[in-house]
């Protein structure tokens, strides 16, 4: 019982890095069975602790950061691939980064030992701390810039995705080593740790730098569209205006035409006003139907019949 009490205590302290896990899933993804899911991760989360192995967190790694994103969620498999190919580079270069806080802290104690991690415990819930902050700085960096970069890679995803898959598997083989090769060598550990670090910056660094390509395309369609737009404008007032001078000369052409009309019933040339008349509503009728022939106004008029 002391040996299980133990093992639950130690692995209990790598629960925050596992939950933010869920939570990076959770919102970069669409779950396809939500009761399964929860069920799925409760599970996970239980077997953690449980006394089943010193490599039981290298199975949860790969069941959470491969397995769940490929059979629990249900969005395009890339994007699937995408997510849990980051996912696993932000959990290889912080667990290897928190190892190092951790021997630092401990003198080189060894890191898979539950034993060493139960007489410098404080130690190793600070390294745990560590590398789940380190995994939730990373992975919400990431998730600010999926949906973008996404947008952006128009058929080179998988291409990506090889690169982050190499670059796990590089910083795992290469924590190994120093971590068999040179357990107690300060200078050698925390370079690692650090160049780790810097790989992880470099990947959000492109990622990034991949949004704002994208978000220069969008800015420059919404330029064009609002010059289009612009331009709609400028063409409906020209239009307006048009109709506007022509409505003008209307206005000003029967007003000659009514004084013209007024002045000759003044003088008592009635006969004159009706000729008159009958001639500007003859001219008046042949314009309109030429106007509509070639598309103008119907109703333009000179100021003469």
């Amino acid at each position: 019982m002391p040996a299980l009490a133990g093992f639950a205590q130690v692995y209990a302290a790598f629960l925050p890095q596992l939950l933010i896990a869920y939570a990076f899933l959770d919102r970069a993804l669409t779950p396809r069975w939500g009761a399964a899911l929860r069920v799925t991760q409760v599970a996970v989360a239980a077997l953690l602790v449980l006394p089943v192995g010193d490599t039981s967190t290298v199975g949860t790694a790969l069941f959470v950061g491969v397995a769940m994103p490929l059979v629990f969620y249900k969005d395009d498999v890339r994007f699937r691939l995408l997510v849990a190919a980051l996912l696993t580079v932000v959990t290889s270069v912080s667990e290897f980064s928190g190892i190092a806080v951790w021997m630092v802290a401990t003198g080189w104690a060894e890191s898979n030992s539950v034993v060493e991690s139960l007489a410098h415990y404080p130690a190793h819930l600070a390294s745990s701390l560590f590398c789940a902050a380190v995994s939730a700085l990373a992975l919400w960096v990431f998730l600010r810039q999926l949906a973008v970069v996404w947008a952006r890679l128009h058929g080179r995803e998988l291409t990506l995705v090889g690169f982050l898959v190499l670059q796990a598997a590089s910083i795992n083989l290469f924590g190994k080593a120093i971590m068999l090769g040179s357990p107690d060598d300060a200078p050698i550990f925390w370079g690692a740790a650090v160049l780790g670090l810097l790989c992880l910056a470099a990947d959000v660094e492109v990622l990034r730098a991949v949004g704002r390509l994208r978000l220069r395309e969008l800015e420059a369609r919404r330029v064009a569209r609002m010059s289009w737009a612009v331009e709609e404008l400028s063409a409906g007032a020209r239009r307006e205006m048009g109709a506007l001078e022509e409505v003008a000369m209307l206005r000003h052409d029967a007003r000659n035409h009514l004084q013209v009309l007024t002045s000759l019933i003044e003088l008592g040339q009635r006969g004159e006003a009706a000729s008159y008349a009958r001639a500007l509503s003859v001219t008046l009728s042949s314009r309109g139907e030429k106007n509509a022939a070639s598309g103008g106004a119907p109703g333009d008029v000179g100021s003469e019949p």
